[in-house]
């Protein structure tokens, strides 16, 4: 495994040194691609095996190397909660969501950790001014925030959050239910 990991950055520090700046760019990130596919695939091999240390620590390597990388996050975070690990399991939320500031779904690994542990108030925080990405954000994005909102009785919040939800995700029903279930919920 370090081999093949090792022979494609070579490869791809190799091509990236011959050619222009556009084509380098694309061949170091299609290098970059084949070895993150291979670790993946490496990881449901040891997932089946039941080694699950190797895995985090394939992962963690993985998040190191490229830290925009949503699965590579998920994946850790999910294995780190499987071994009862919350607090790495959190570390990881954290540095994805300030690694992530101007990417749409750059919060929602964290804002659903902190849904899950009951953390509604810290939620809007990081929520809140993600609202500017429109339809560029996850709906589920939008569900954390307007159930927080719920959670808390904020009734007005929620109404806001699900119709910028609607506005954003038209095809959503869920969102559209929301929003008729909170003006209810307001009285009218």
């Amino acid at each position: 495994m370090k081999f093949v990991l090792t022979s494609c950055f070579a490869l791809g520090l190799g091509l990236a040194s011959a050619q222009a700046p556009s084509e380098r760019d694309a061949q170091v990130a299609q290098v970059i691609q084949a070895a993150t596919s291979r670790q993946e695939a490496q990881n449901d091999v040891w997932f089946k095996g039941g080694d699950f240390p190797r895995i985090k620590q394939n992962l963690r390597f993985m998040v190191e190397m490229d830290t925009t990388n949503y699965e590579s996050a998920s994946s850790l975070g999910w294995m780190l909660k499987s071994t009862e690990q919350p607090g790495e399991e959190w570390a990881v939320y954290v540095r994805f969501y300030k690694d992530n500031t101007d990417e749409p779904d750059g919060a929602m690994l964290l804002s659903q950790f902190l849904f899950d542990k009951r953390q509604y108030a810290a939620i809007p925080l990081i929520m809140e001014p993600r609202l500017k990405f429109g339809a560029r954000m996850h709906a589920n994005n939008y569900r954390n925030l307007g159930h927080s909102y719920v959670r808390m009785g904020m009734w007005r919040d929620a109404l806001r959050v699900w119709e910028a939800a609607v506005a954003a995700h038209p095809e959503d029903a869920a969102l559209k239910l929301q929003v008729v279930r909170t003006k209810e919920r307001l009285g009218g």
